[in-house]
């Protein structure tokens, strides 16, 4: 499956660093942390965060975070469904994905070769 977001999207050369962004013009829900802090942020990362949200919605039915403020400080409370069981490998790609600090947050690269993935 393949989960299409546009929203970040921007035409960025390669050999040169990623820029930042002040303004946000997505869902409040799935902002990152810095987002919703209202500091500069860069696609990549915030796009994982979003990565991350999606995640606990198809695992659990729920967001992880019970307000706008544990999002903002990272504070992920899981809720399972009743009987269901989930593994340390996603749970672990879940909260890799929504780590409140952009610069240590699970890369893409990352993402792909994560073993809850490959498994």
């Amino acid at each position: 499956m393949k989960l299409i977001d546009f929203g970040s999207a921007c035409v960025a050369d390669p050999e040169k660093p990623r820029p930042y962004y002040a303004q946000f013009f997505g869902t409040a829900a799935y902002a990152s942390s810095e987002i919703l802090l209202k500091k500069r942020y860069q696609a990549a990362p915030a796009e994982i965060w979003t990565l991350g949200i999606l995640l606990s919605y198809l695992l659990t039915g729920t967001s992880p975070f019970p307000s706008v403020r544990a999002a903002a400080q990272g504070k992920i409370v899981i809720y399972k469904p009743p009987g269901a069981t989930l593994s340390k490998e996603s749970l672990d790609l879940m909260r890799r994905c929504l780590d409140p600090n952009p610069k240590t947050r699970i890369k893409i690269q990352e993402v792909k070769t994560h073993p809850w993935l490959i498994s």
